[in-house]
């Protein structure tokens, strides 16, 4: 991280975001001066580049609206003092982006899905992320049960036989031990 992005600094992090043979066959990108020494190293790396025309944030909607997400559900809640508070800030809300936020592309779900589970109890609990502003919200009696199996099992396969009974009964609608939903 860096407060002025230089050529080469841009350059170097390209070469470092995808080392060995692991680059992507296209960079999309637009004519950010911080981009003049990318290039080269995209070349070698044998990378074809797209270049967007100027003035056109539509031609690479992917991260404008990545960035505008951001904006709005993050950036736009919360001062930010200095630059370790915006990474904390940051870093937290891609964990909540990847974990928690739905999102109507992917069916509502997240990017990182996880299982859907009914409520045993009706008692819901709310689990602030992102430092406050949003919430994921989870069944109470589900959620401590979840979570007493992982740690016993450390996100090895469980037994179902050592699972809670309720947890046994309910495993067509819940969750098989190896978080693959039926």
């Amino acid at each position: 991280m860096t407060t002025h992005p230089t050529a080469a600094w841009t350059a170097q992090q390209l070469r470092e975001a995808f080392p060995c043979d692991e680059a992507p066959r296209y960079l999309i990108r637009d004519r950010d001066l911080a981009f003049a020494a990318v290039h080269a190293t995209a070349e070698a790396m044998a990378i074809t580049q797209v270049l967007t025309a100027p003035r056109s944030p539509w031609q690479n909607g992917v991260i404008e609206r990545f960035i505008g997400s951001v904006r709005r559900e993050c950036l736009d809640h919360v001062i930010i003092f200095n630059a370790n508070g915006l990474q904390r800030i940051l870093k937290s809300y891609m964990e909540y982006y990847e974990r928690s936020r739905t999102h109507l592309a992917l069916q509502k779900d997240a990017p990182v899905s996880r299982p859907v589970s009914p409520s045993i109890t009706g008692r819901i609990i709310a689990i602030p992320q992102v430092h406050g502003p949003h919430h994921r919200y989870e069944d109470r009696v589900i959620n401590s049960i979840i979570h007493s199996c992982e740690r016993r099992y450390s996100g090895a396969t469980a037994l179902l036989s050592e699972w809670p009974l309720s947890v046994v009964a309910r495993r067509q609608t819940l969750f098989s031990p190896d978080g693959v939903t039926d």
